[in-house]
């Protein structure tokens, strides 16, 4: 299975990137497993309802992402703006380390 890491802008902050599935849910992450891990990303801000081309889940550079946290029903702004998106190999990476 392929999931999107997501780097963030490095402003002196912990977390530095998520591996995200398919449904956008924050699987795995640097740091702070126990405050991101199933995090779902909702969207980007600001949030263009005109541009119907860009699917919900293409991040670029400069994004911020509207989150909501596991265990909450409000959503908010992640302040640390995306620096670049790659694919990642899950199952090669669970396999690193174990």
């Amino acid at each position: 299975m392929d999931m999107q890491r997501i780097h963030f802008k490095d402003d002196g902050q912990d977390i530095l990137w998520w591996d995200i599935d398919d449904e956008g849910v924050v699987v795995d992450c640097n740091a702070q497993v126990w405050v991101w891990k199933d995090t779902k990303i909702t969207g980007i801000k600001p949030v263009d309802f005109t541009d119907t081309s860009r699917p919900r889940l293409k991040f670029k550079k400069g994004d911020i992402l509207i989150i909501r946290l596991p265990g909450r029903k409000f959503v908010t702004s992640f302040i640390h703006q995306v620096e670049k998106v790659e694919k990642v190999n899950a199952e090669k990476n669970l396999a690193l380390k174990t």
